[in-house]
């Protein structure tokens, strides 16, 4: 499987979004629904360990897609505001995540 065209469609389809609940696909095609919800991302986080990326958005909450299927695996809260900076562990297995709210948060991925 393309794990760049599959990167290419959680970007497409989010449009600069986070999406809805996690475990719901985000095909390119569904977009318009993923716009329809308001929550711009902020940054972004590749995992070179495994087909994930983490997504930082406006509303605090960080987002976990898979890129084989485009779908949101996981929803980490934490925040009270906009995510601001995201740093994957070298191995993938913690993250850590900067806010608006003048916390940081440490998050186990494994």
């Amino acid at each position: 499987m393309n794990l760049y065209k599959h990167s290419q469609s959680v970007a497409q389809a989010c449009m600069g979004y986070c999406s809805a609940p996690c475990s719901r696909d985000v095909p390119a095609a569904s977009a318009a629904a993923c716009a329809a919800l308001l929550q711009p991302i902020t940054r972004m986080a590749w995992d070179k360990q495994q087909p994930l990326v983490a997504t930082g958005c406006l509303d605090g909450v960080v987002r976990l897609w898979d890129l084989r299927t485009a779908a949101c695996v996981k929803q980490l809260h934490g925040h009270t505001s906009a995510v601001q900076d995201l740093v994957l562990s070298p191995d993938g297995s913690m993250l850590l995540s900067g806010a608006d709210d003048a916390s940081a948060r440490i998050f186990s991925l494994a």
